[in-house]
């Protein structure tokens, strides 16, 4: 199966998606915040409909990107981690509770995570093609 859902203790649900891509390319894609609106869709960098105060930290040491988004009483932090899974690599993506922002909340946000996993394995695959066979760009 590509995907799981689960709970880690009773406050941060997470979702994991199987991608085809190395864990290094996967992560490079996600960290390049010109690839964001891509991947995470409406709301990223302040689109129509997007959240205020959106802001991307990567950290190439533990691969994960840190997303943090929302107006007082309305935060949102997530997290997209990348790790090695066989040939390909694993992204997993969850929410850490912050104030106006846990239970339903999280549940409601972590919905639309599942929908970012499958942009993200899917732009991935489109990548796919400008790599030779020795995983050099062309």
């Amino acid at each position: 199966m590509n995907s799981s859902d689960a709970r880690e203790g009773n406050e941060t649900p997470r979702r994991s998606r199987k991608i085809s891509a190395d864990a290094d390319e996967t992560f490079e894609f996600l960290s390049d915040d010109r690839n964001l609106s891509s991947w995470w869709g409406a709301g990223a960098q302040g689109e129509e409909g997007g959240a205020e105060g959106f802001h991307m930290d990567a950290d190439p040491g533990a691969r994960d990107v840190h997303l943090r988004w929302g107006s007082p009483g309305m935060w949102r932090h997530m997290v997209a981690s990348v790790t090695p899974d066989g040939p390909g690599s694993r992204v997993t993506i969850r929410f850490v509770p912050v104030p106006g922002c846990d239970g339903v909340c999280l549940d409601r946000e972590i919905l639309r995570a599942g929908g970012s996993l499958r942009r993200i394995a899917r732009l991935l695959d489109r990548r796919a093609h400008l790599v030779d066979t020795d995983h050099y760009w062309l």
